[in-house]
């Protein structure tokens, strides 16, 4: 493997633990705050299991900005 592909693994390996930090971080949050997340997710047109990364991460990144403006940021 050359040294760029080395650094692009290394780019990707990074970015794949801060995404699954972020959903994993999901399960440490207060029952109203998942009830809120689930509840916007079965909202969509499309079901969870075919959500995308990208989809997930922005509903759940929406999803924080509208909670944190309603109660404040306690989750």
């Amino acid at each position: 493997m050359s040294l760029q592909n080395n650094k692009d693994v290394t780019t990707t390996e990074s970015r794949l633990i801060e995404k699954a930090s972020l959903i994993g971080s999901i399960a440490e949050k207060n029952g109203q705050f998942t009830h809120g997340l689930a509840l916007r997710l079965f909202r969509l047109e499309k079901p969870f299991e075919l959500l995308t990364i990208a989809e997930l991460i922005e509903q759940i990144n929406i999803h924080v900005k509208s909670y944190n403006a309603v109660f404040g940021g306690e989750t």
